[in-house]
């Protein structure tokens, strides 16, 4: 039988100079499906996620993180489907500092 371990991707990011008033994909599309989704706005405005790059689906207050637990919220055999992208536009004015960080964790089996 075999094992599980939790595995992290990469971390994504994205410049305050590159947050506009339209979405932006915060990096690449997510490799693995996600078991749980942390998004910090280290920015100094609010901003609006998507995950489909047309749709507001989350509000991000400036300088905050919000963790998705798919897994935790919505069960065992839940995730966030891969190749999605998370995008991000600012809401008012554009930052003046900082970044956007997505980190992204999954389950790999071993067999």
């Amino acid at each position: 039988m075999g094992t599980t371990q939790y595995k992290y991707e990469t971390l994504r990011s994205l410049a305050f100079g590159s947050v506009t008033a339209n979405f932006v994909a915060v990096g690449t599309a997510i490799t693995h499906p996600a078991a749980k989704v942390e998004i910090t706005n280290a920015t100094d405005v609010p901003l609006a996620v998507s995950f489909d790059g047309i749709n507001n689906h989350l509000y991000l207050p400036a300088t905050t993180s919000r963790i998705e637990d798919i897994k935790l919220e919505t069960g065992p055999s839940s995730s966030l489907p891969q190749r999605t992208v998370i995008y991000v536009k600012h809401l008012g004015a554009a930052p003046s500092s900082a970044a956007v960080y997505v980190s992204v964790s999954y389950h790999k089996n071993n067999s």
